[in-house]
């Protein structure tokens, strides 16, 4: 269906290992009409090609799903502007799968960003990962001055 600007889509994720360079499980969550026409136009100077990880089923406005995905993942993304994200890939398929059902249904409307008390298992998640991106810090910093 195309009308007015909406279109169906999918709700992808992809991973390359250089995305490591950032944290560790960061990987880009994107839309996209043809999405093995947008794996083959991702061209990149990595060694290694980028992965497809997840695909979305068909989405009756792929726009408003993104939309929503990224307002609902705000605290996983790497900035406000980029559709990187960082966290439990197991979780952002399970927040994509229920946005995209939510707009089939026609019962989404953009996520706003939770108002109240984050979840415990949010802050848990948030904390353990904050700890592995100091320690790998740590780790890079020893090794460079190893040589």
């Amino acid at each position: 269906m195309e009308s007015e600007g909406v279109t169906d889509g999918y709700i992808y994720i992809m991973f390359n290992e250089m995305f490591n360079y950032y944290g560790p499980d960061t990987v880009k969550i994107g839309k996209s009409i043809d999405v093995a026409k947008r794996m083959n136009a991702y061209t990149t100077s990595y060694v290694k090609p980028t992965e497809l990880k997840y695909v979305s089923q068909l989405c009756k406005n792929d726009t408003l799903a993104e939309s929503a995905v990224f307002k609902q993942l705000h605290a996983f993304r790497m900035a406000k502007n980029r559709e990187f994200v960082r966290g439990d890939a197991a979780m952002f398929i399970e927040t994509i799968d229920a946005i995209v059902d939510d707009v089939n249904n026609g019962v989404c409307e953009p996520y706003e960003p939770p108002r109240e008390e984050e979840p415990q298992a949010v802050i848990e998640a948030k904390r353990i990962m904050t700890q592995n991106i100091k320690r790998d810090k740590r780790k890079s910093k020893k090794k460079i001055k190893k040589k």
